[in-house]
């Protein structure tokens, strides 16, 4: 190869030189050579590639107009300001630098022991979706032997399917309060607030939320709960929602039959067995009865819901499947149909007191106390209206689904 080997660029040229160095374990090394601003600089590498690299490198920087400074730099510094600028990343070396200097002044020079300090009243946080938070949540409360079936798992399963992929921390109370608001009833308003507020709580312990200061589920309001009116379905709409299940909907009528004319509630009906049901002696036992309320409950099947019962196709162990009351009340707000809160229930409650005569009785079956029928569910209702409830049958065969 002869020497001197030129590497240009435009009009800059550098020289690489082979000269002889005995410190070298072969005896030689390669000189790089280039004119700059009236001087003379020169590199020595050990290959004859970095002396390539080297040369390119300048002859680029002196072409393109760069500043003295960078030509006549060392590899040394070359290396050292790369390295500064990896570590620096997006900030860049010059933002980093003002900023670390201005922290060790307001630090007094203990800039260390104060992001020490402050992070342990911020730590960081680990990020994870809604149904990851709400999937450990749950099994760390049924760990502990809280039945999460009565308590949580209904709720907190509607907060999934509507933010079960976004992460909880991007989660705002401004965001909750209007989801929050879709619950129109106070009692179910709160209901949905308190296991959110749970949820977030026990979360910020966890580390995946934020320990200063209240969660955002704490800031949300709950809503006041006053005796108000108690809401109806009445039996004109309750056929209605009848036929259009019998018709388009025929794996819901199990769920309906068991909030119509058993008066048992939405969570209750989700959980609800068919092995706990028996057709023959006209009872059933309540699978997942409320949390406070009388455990294995049993309630009279009414000839009206047996009918509906051994008419209903069963398809696996449990009554109901994919959230059926809410699907019902979605189908029935469809069709034009009002569709007041706990309507089934309350209805079934004030029937039957009318047609027994017994609210002692009728609250032991709907596993409250005489108190909180007469207050929170029960209406007059005439008889004759009563008998009409529980007149609404099958209609005849039942097409599959």
């Amino acid at each position: 190869m002869a020497y001197p080997i030129k590497v240009k660029a435009g009009s800059t040229t550098a020289n690489i030189y082979k000269v002889r160095k005995s410190q070298t374990k072969q005896g030689h090394c390669f000189t790089v050579s280039i004119h700059y601003g009236g001087r003379r600089v020169t590199r020595q590498f050990t290959t004859i590639e970095r002396a390539k690299d080297e040369a390119r490198r300048m002859v680029d920087m002196v072409d393109r107009g760069r500043a003295a400074t960078e030509v006549h730099a060392s590899t040394a510094d070359l290396d050292e300001l790369a390295a500064a600028r990896d570590v620096a990343g997006e900030t860049g070396v010059i933002a980093a630098l003002h900023e670390w200097k201005r922290a060790v002044t307001l630090t007094g020079g203990h800039l260390l022991e104060a992001a020490a300090a402050w992070q342990s009243v911020h730590p960081l946080v680990q990020s994870v979706t809604v149904t990851e938070a709400v999937e450990r949540f749950l099994a760390a409360k049924t760990a502990r032997g809280v039945d999460v079936k009565a308590t949580y798992r209904n709720c907190l399963t509607v907060f999934c399917r509507d933010f079960g992929s976004q992460p909880l921390n991007s989660i705002r109370a401004g965001i909750l309060q209007r989801w929050m608001e879709k619950f129109s009833a106070p009692g179910t308003h709160n209901t949905y607030r308190r296991n959110i507020v749970a949820l977030f709580r026990w979360c910020a312990r966890q580390g995946f939320l934020s320990r200063n200061g209240p969660t955002e589920a704490e800031l949300t309001e709950a809503m006041q709960e006053t005796e108000g009116d108690i809401g109806l379905f009445t039996p004109a709409d309750l056929e209605r929602i009848a036929r259009l299940m019998e018709q388009d909907h025929p794996n819901y009528l199990a769920p309906l039959a068991l909030a119509a004319w058993c008066g048992m509630r939405r969570a209750e009906v989700h959980e609800q067995l068919w092995r706990d049901i028996d057709l023959e002696a006209g009872h059933l036992n309540v699978t997942g009865a409320k949390r406070r309320t009388v455990k294995n409950r049993f309630i009279s099947l009414h000839p009206t819901a047996l009918s509906w019962l051994r008419a209903s196709p069963r398809e696996g162990e449990a009554i109901a499947r994919n959230l059926a009351m809410d699907r019902i009340r979605d189908i029935a707000r469809t069709a034009g149909i009002a569709t007041p809160e706990n309507g089934f229930r309350h209805a079934w409650i004030s029937a039957r007191c009318a047609l027994t005569g017994d609210p002692a009785r009728v609250a032991s079956e709907a596993g409250n106390s005489p108190r909180q029928i007469h207050r929170h569910y029960r209406r007059p209702m005439p008889k004759e209206v009563a008998e009409a409830w529980f007149a609404i049958l099958p209609s005849g065969p039942l097409k599959t689904a």
